[in-house]
């Protein structure tokens, strides 16, 4: 079976952080050594220095501390993106054109009927 892993340093003098990042995944699984390294040295480095990235695979995740609510960044936008590599950010973070959602709506329903209609169905 296929594993990824990754890691992120939460911690800052002693506080937590709160940060929205993308981060990238990592071949296999981690080793203890690399894990052991981790809860020394900054996180960012010991990876660059001795995971192996998976092709083109990353995750976001949102880290917060409840007591500061109003610092958590919603939605999901501008993540925090300084684990992927330099010469690889261009493939995470590049956009993939889409149609809009409104182009979904079927023909002669109005936006704001079908997101309700469709609120309905999924709450039954």
């Amino acid at each position: 079976m296929e594993q990824a892993w990754t890691a992120v340093q939460i911690f800052t003098e002693q506080y937590a952080i709160t940060d929205t990042f993308q981060l990238p995944l990592y071949q296999g699984s981690p080793n203890p050594e690399i894990l052991n390294i981790l809860s020394r040295q900054p996180c960012k480095e010991v990876l660059r220095a001795n995971a192996k990235p998976a092709e083109n695979g990353s995750v976001f995740v949102r880290i917060a501390d409840a007591r500061r609510y109003e610092d958590i960044p919603t939605p999901l936008v501008n993540a925090n993106t300084e684990y992927i590599l330099p010469h690889k950010l261009a493939d995470f973070t590049k956009e993939i054109p889409s149609k809009p959602l409104r182009s979904l709506v079927p023909q002669g329903r109005e936006v704001r009927e079908f997101g309700i209609s469709l609120a309905t169905k999924f709450r039954n």
